[in-house]
């Protein structure tokens, strides 16, 4: 199947303005994606509540298994705007769900400015956008480096950030052979805000950026899928400060399990 083309009044349509009407494409399928998480798995949210409820905000998850968005966006209380790499839109049905829900497209490979464009948009409309600051899913679960994105549209937004910490996912479809239903978590942190930045946002800025979220990202995750930022959890956060935090210590591996 060949990628569906996006014209300007799709992209345009995935901003929705504080009071207006959220589509009936998205209400109607983000319910079905609750209804079967719930069926499917035993979802766990802890730190949810430090979600806020309303204006601007990026949901940073690690992405492990193809179902994470999925669940992910179904969960959620608010209406949200995932980001996918525009193949998965060429996947029959699936592809079509993306489209009636609101995803936006991304073509991976090079700077697609439109669907930065959309991201940032999606922000300033007070909206939530979700984005696996790592582009991919790991194989091997453990945390990977994240792309540019996460790092620019932090910065060009000023949205405040909460890092997401999944769990349990590539249980599926295993799980169900031992009878019994995958036990997924969503580890939802404290939200930040970024510093005041300086004028000209460099490469490496941005990459500092991208790097942070990450390791808030990994101390909501057990020290085996921590990957890459295993020995960063010590670091000093140069651009990132906590806004609001969940009043619990996330990071505890006892928690985990």
């Amino acid at each position: 199947m060949k990628a569906p083309h996006f014209d300007d009044s799709y992209y345009k349509s995935l901003a929705v303005p504080h009071g207006q009407r959220i589509p009936a494409g998205h209400v109607f399928f983000r319910w079905v994606l609750y209804v079967l998480s719930k069926v499917l798995a035993h979802v766990e949210t802890p730190g949810m509540e430090c979600m806020p409820r309303e204006g601007p905000l990026i949901l940073a998850f690690n992405h492990i298994h193809y179902l994470d968005p999925y669940i992910l966006a179904g969960i959620l209380p608010r209406y949200n705007v995932p980001i996918s790499k525009i193949e998965n839109f060429e996947i029959p049905v699936i592809g079509w769900t993306m489209i009636k829900y609101g995803v936006i497209p991304v073509r991976r490979g090079e700077v697609d400015r439109k669907a930065i464009r959309t991201a940032l948009e999606v922000l300033r409309a007070g909206n939530v956008f979700v984005i696996a600051p790592e582009g991919t899913r790991s194989k091997d679960h453990r945390l990977q480096r994240p792309k540019g994105g996460i790092g620019y549209i932090a910065a060009k937004s000023g949205a405040p950030i909460q890092p997401v910490g999944v769990i349990g996912t590539p249980e599926f479809p295993g799980a169900y052979k031992r009878l019994r239903r995958p036990h997924v978590v969503y580890r939802f942190g404290p939200v930040f805000r970024l510093r005041e930045l300086p004028g000209r946002l460099s490469p490496e800025v941005l990459e500092q950026i991208g790097d942070e979220v990450m390791i808030e990202i990994a101390r909501l995750l057990p020290e085996e899928m921590r990957g890459v930022y295993a020995n960063a959890l010590h670091r000093e956060m140069r651009w990132l400060v906590n806004q609001k935090d969940c009043g619990r210590n996330l990071s505890d591996d006892a928690d985990l399990l």
